[in-house]
């Protein structure tokens, strides 16, 4: 199974699986936020945001999946590795909101129901974004600070 992740073609595939994950979940939480935000979108967009965040657990899914199996070949990586392992029950959590706000919204449910999901949206939306950028700096530390000194 780790060799399933190991590779793409003669390339490692954490790195480019990464980059996949990297664009595609912060930048549906901005959509997802911005919708939230502006009702003017919420027709136009929020669906899209929603694709977006489902999308975005499978490619967090190879990513994680694809550390581990280039963990085995490089070393531990640290606090990228630990990071990492908490990003796929964010993705899921923030999928699963953003569902959840967009049957409310559907429903037409009461207004305290929209926005309670609308506040935990953004809040995870925001720690999502935050999480990605921790992981992602964390990685680049791991990679470059050697060779950079």
């Amino acid at each position: 199974m780790d060799e399933l992740f190991l590779r793409f073609g003669d390339l490692p595939l954490h790195p480019l699986a990464v980059h996949f994950a990297v664009v595609l979940l912060p930048l549906s939480a901005i959509v997802f936020i911005v919708t939230v935000c502006w009702p003017k979108f919420r027709a136009k967009f929020l669906v899209s945001s929603i694709v977006g965040l489902g999308v975005s657990i499978p490619a967090v899914y190879v990513s994680s999946q694809s550390g581990k199996a280039f963990q085995e070949v490089v070393g531990n990586p640290g606090v990228h590795a630990q990071l990492g392992d908490s990003m796929m029950a964010l993705s899921i959590g923030m999928f699963a909101v953003a569902f959840a706000y967009w049957l409310a919204v559907k429903k037409n449910l009461a207004k305290p129901i929209i926005y309670a999901l609308s506040f935990i949206g953004i809040s995870v939306a925001i720690a999502a974004i935050v999480m990605i950028v921790l992981i992602g700096h964390s990685g680049a530390a791991a990679t470059w600070s050697s060779v950079l000194g």
